[in-house]
């Protein structure tokens, strides 16, 4: 017999400062077994990307990069201090929220989408419907081969 639990030994993951808090939010959803992979790891790019496909806003995006780069820049200083519970929330999380900002920026760049505002940094792909159906009267499609990408 080994000693151990039938559950096996223990698990743990060892993090730094770029890695904690996915490994957080790792753990919420399950601690993985012994000699299990990390799925933490896998999910540092694609959780931040498709934080930024949701919420896809050019100024909002570069307003969380900038603050999580705020809070980068000073580091030490906030690493140091005694924080209040949301400041730390976001002082633990800034890695994350530089990504988060990024992405989000990006997305604002391909939706056309500064504060909830539409701009026109290229021009629409979609053009109405001109098969004269009366069936899709006043209905839109999309031109593939007027694709900006």
């Amino acid at each position: 017999e080994s000693g151990w639990p039938k559950e096996g030994p223990p698990t743990y993951f060892k993090t730094n400062k770029v890695t904690e808090a996915y490994q957080l939010i790792i753990d919420t959803y399950g601690v993985p077994r012994y000699h299990e992979i990390n799925p933490a790891l896998f999910s540092m790019i694609p959780f931040p990307a498709m934080f930024g496909i949701m919420f896809g806003d050019m100024g909002h995006g570069l307003i969380l990069f900038c603050f999580a780069c705020l809070i980068i820049y000073h580091e030490k200083s906030l690493g140091e201090s005694k924080l209040n519970e949301g400041m730390e929330y976001l002082y633990n999380g800034r890695y994350m929220i530089v990504l988060m900002g990024f992405f989000a920026f990006y997305g604002g760049l391909i939706y056309n989408d500064a504060f909830a505002l539409g701009v026109a940094l290229w021009p629409s792909t979609w053009v109405p419907d001109s098969h004269g159906s009366d069936d899709h009267k006043g209905d839109t499609y999309y031109e593939p081969s007027t694709n900006p990408a």
